[in-house]
């Protein structure tokens, strides 16, 4: 058989399970290495609170203490000659939140319109709606505290 001759079958079959054992050894080092950098670097801009660093930022800061109620929007509409309500916040999508909260926030009139209006394609009882309310709602940040509806505020009509 090869009998040690370099080259032969016996040889190259375990040179090469050795190099592919020695690479898959070290194989994580520059996966951690490159994990190390990401979270240094992250948790020195958030303890420096940087908030637009780059290439590391670190949002939401937490250098302010969480509010004990936050906004959320409420749609009231008269359906087939029903009053309907629409928590908007229940079943949202992170985008649909992110518009929520902005337009909870700032409710602009002209925005509040087209987005009402982009509504009314979306969803079907919407379309044959008379006329539509929007509510700005306040509930507990903690959700121990309460579930339901502190306050509501009309915000446009």
């Amino acid at each position: 058989m090869g009998g040690g001759v370099p080259g032969s079958a016996s040889t190259s079959g375990v040179a090469s399970t050795r190099t592919e054992k020695a690479r898959d050894e070290r194989g994580w080092i520059p996966a951690a290495v490159a994990g190390g950098v990401l979270v240094l670097g992250a948790t020195v801009s958030g303890a420096m609170g940087l908030r637009h660093g780059f290439p590391f930022a670190c949002y939401p800061t937490f250098h302010t203490k969480a509010p004990a109620e936050i906004p959320a929007l409420e749609l009231e509409a008269e359906v087939g000659g029903q009053l309907v309500r629409w928590d908007l916040a229940e079943g949202a999508s992170q985008r649909e939140w992110g518009t929520l909260w902005h337009l909870a926030l700032r409710p602009e009139p002209s925005r509040i319109a087209r987005w009402t209006a982009v509504l009314r394609t979306r969803h079907p009882r919407l379309a044959t709606a008379g006329r539509i309310r929007v509510f700005r709602t306040w509930r507990a940040a903690d959700p121990h505290v309460s579930t339901g509806i502190l306050r509501r505020e009309l915000i446009w009509e």
